[in-house]
C-alpha cells in the first residue's frame, strides 16, 4: 500500500518539514495522545485505513498532497491504478483458486507485524518538539545490534534526518560525532515509549 513514487514525495516532504504541523505529511494523521488512542494506533488499523484512502484518492486523481509537484501527478495516478489492479488480480486469483499462500505469506505476516512496526516508527518523532532543529525534533534510540541490523541503522534517526545523504552504514559513526548535541534520545524502545506516554500528561 506504499507505492515508491508516492512514498518518495511523501518522505522528501517529511524530511524537509519534519515536525512542522502544517507541512509535514506524517502529521496529517494525529499521533496518539491517550492510552486508548495509543492501543488503537499500535493495531495498525488507522495506518491501513489511511493508506487505502491515499491509494484510492491517488488513483482517482483527487486529494493529492501539496508535496507532489504538478508535473508528477499523472505518473502518480498511473502508479496508484497499477497497484490497485495488481491487488485486485491477486485477491481475485486467491478467491478463484484457493491460493492460501496469499494469506499465509502476505496478509497474515503484515497484520502480525503491525504492532511492532507502529511502535518502532512512533519512537522516531513522537513527543519530540515541533521545531525546525533536526537535533531536537527527531529521536535517536540506542538499542540492540539486532534491531539496528534489521532496521538498517534507522534507530540512529537524528543522524539520518540531519544528513540524509549519509548511507546507512555511516549512521552509527555520525551519531557518535553528534552525540553531545542530540536533544532527544532514548535507551531502548521501552524508554522511548515511556517518554511518549509521559508527554500525554503535559
Amino acid at each position: 500500500l506504499l507505492p515508491p513514487r508516492y512514498f518518495r514525495y511523501f518522505h522528501f516532504a517529511h524530511h524537509r518539514y519534519t515536525q512542522d504541523p502544517t507541512r509535514d505529511p506524517e502529521l496529517e494523521n494525529p499521533r496518539p495522545a491517550s492510552p486508548l488512542e495509543y492501543a488503537w494506533h499500535l493495531t495498525g488499523l488507522p495506518y491501513w485505513k489511511s493508506a487505502v484512502a491515499a491509494l484510492c484518492n491517488d488513483a482517482l486523481g483527487r486529494r493529492i498532497g501539496a508535496y507532489v509537484p504538478p508535473s508528477a501527478v499523472r505518473k502518480l495516478v498511473l502508479e496508484a491504478r497499477i497497484y490497485l489492479l495488481a491487488y485486485g488480480v491477486t485477491i481475485g486469483a486467491g478467491l478463484a483458486f484457493g491460493l492460501d499462500w496469499v494469506v499465509t505469506l502476505w496478509v497474515f505476516p503484515a497484520v502480525l507485524g503491525q504492532p511492532f512496526l507502529r511502535a518502532y516508527l512512533l519512537a522516531e518523532h513522537a513527543a519530540c518538539p515541533f521545531v525546525a532543529d533536526m537535533l531536537a525534533n527527531t529521536r535517536t534510540t540506542f538499542c540492540s545490534g539486532l534491531i539496528r541490523f534489521l532496521a538498517w541503522n534507522m534507530p540512529h534517526h537524528t543522524a539520518h534526518h540531519a544528513l540524509p545523504t549519509v548511507p546507512f552504514h555511516g549512521l552509527p559513526r555520525l551519531t557518535k560525532l553528534l552525540e553531545d548535541r542530540l536533544k532527544c534520545t532514548a535507551r531502548g524502545y521501552g524508554d522511548a515509549h515511556r517518554q511518549i506516554r509521559r508527554a500525554w500528561r503535559h
